[in-house]
């Protein structure tokens, strides 16, 4: 096989895979959502379904370098091919990294729609009348309480149990991460496109590790506020939440002899 055959056929299977790749993500998109209302607006199946959906897209990207490596680079695999074969190789590269970004952004859609739905059934939810055990006066709940907690009757003193729902409950462990994505998905951006840059550079260069930083900081502080304005509890944990998700940040930079914090 020549160069240009297979250079040929290496566009060829690209285009397969990108196709097969959004044929995913579009029947997903649509399934997913049915899941959801299926299943009583209960988000594990959904899920579950999300990622089998995302360990096919990762064999797509398998199938990808396998194929460049086994069927492609050894017939490009000359001193005098070099910037061909890098060319080539990065198109490989940019389908993969594309595909992952797709399902990122359609997991931040999809997610963020549901968590959508599931809170408006959780406050209304709230919103019904609660009665005191007691003296069956009406108990008032406000509609950011996703907790079980002790409610005082303040007419007999009587103190009820206030048990969250099912639906209630996923407030906290479901929609709070996937609305907050939802609403900070640019500026996630923003730092993907920073540390990518970071990562890119052939010298270590202090402007971008720094423009990373600020970039992970502006995000992660978004994101944790985003979440605070859901479930107020959050608050008091804010410094240390921000500096965990930070973390792995200072972590990759602090094996660089030019960074400096």
């Amino acid at each position: 096989m020549t160069p240009a055959e297979a250079i040929a056929r290496w566009d060829a299977f690209l285009g397969k895979i990108g196709a097969t790749a959004a044929e995913l993500l579009s029947q997903a998109e649509a399934g997913c959502s049915a899941l959801l209302d299926l299943n009583h607006l209960d988000p594990m199946p959904m899920s579950n379904a999300w990622t089998a959906v995302g360990t096919q897209l990762l064999g797509l990207a398998s199938k990808i370098d396998q194929t460049w490596r086994e069927k492609v680079e050894p017939v490009l695999d000359d001193a005098a091919r070099h910037e061909e074969r890098t060319h080539e190789r990065q198109k490989g590269e940019a389908l993969a990294a594309k595909i992952d970004r797709d399902k990122e952004r359609l997991e931040i859609r999809i997610f963020g729609e549901a968590a959508q739905k599931i809170l408006t059934e959780a406050k209304a939810s709230l919103a019904r009348e609660l009665r005191c055990s007691q003296c069956q006066a009406a108990l008032s709940i406000s509609d950011r309480c996703f907790r079980s907690r002790h409610v005082a009757c303040q007419y007999c003193n009587t103190v009820n149990t206030f048990l969250p729902g099912t639906k209630v409950m996923a407030v906290e462990y479901f929609c709070c991460h996937h609305l907050a994505r939802a609403k900070t998905q640019a500026l996630y951006d923003a730092w993907i496109e920073a540390d990518t840059k970071m990562r890119r550079a052939r010298d270590e260069e202090l402007s971008l590790m720094k423009a990373a930083e600020s970039a992970l900081a502006r995000y992660t502080t978004a994101y944790l506020r985003a979440r605070i304005e859901i479930v107020p509890e959050y608050e008091k944990d804010f410094d240390k939440d921000l500096k965990g998700k930070m973390a792995f940040f200072y972590e990759q930079v602090s094996r660089s002899p030019v960074w400096r914090p």
